[in-house]
């Protein structure tokens, strides 16, 4: 059986292997968006490939850097741990003295029977 093989002159079909990827990521860099040069740096995708990919990559890393933001607004909007010490009490239970509890507001409560 003939192992399969790649001509220099054949472009690849299926996933991007991480050299591919590496030579992708480094042809934006010198090339910009030209994708007919990004795709001669890489040797082994078309243009059309090329593009189809930086669609992709482009959009996971906006993504990502969407999550990287509410990630980082939600932690600014948690209390410190100073803050939390303060805010809690002490209070007895019967199985010990001392235990700290945080201080909880019930603004209503209200059940409805039909």
């Amino acid at each position: 059986m003939k192992q399969f093989e790649v001509d220099d002159n054949e472009e690849k079909i299926g996933r991007w292997n991480k050299i591919e990827h590496a030579a992708f990521i480094e042809g934006i860099k010198l090339f910009g968006k030209n994708w007919k040069l990004v795709s001669q740096h890489i040797g082994t995708r078309s243009s059309t490939q090329v593009r189809s990919h930086a669609q992709k990559y482009f959009l996971r890393e906006s993504t990502r850097q969407a999550v990287k933001q509410q990630a980082k607004e939600y932690y600014a909007k948690l209390p410190s741990i100073t803050e939390i010490k303060k805010s809690t009490k002490d209070a007895s239970t019967q199985y010990g003295e001392g235990i700290s509890f945080p201080k909880i507001q019930i603004v209503s409560c209200m059940h409805v029977f039909v």
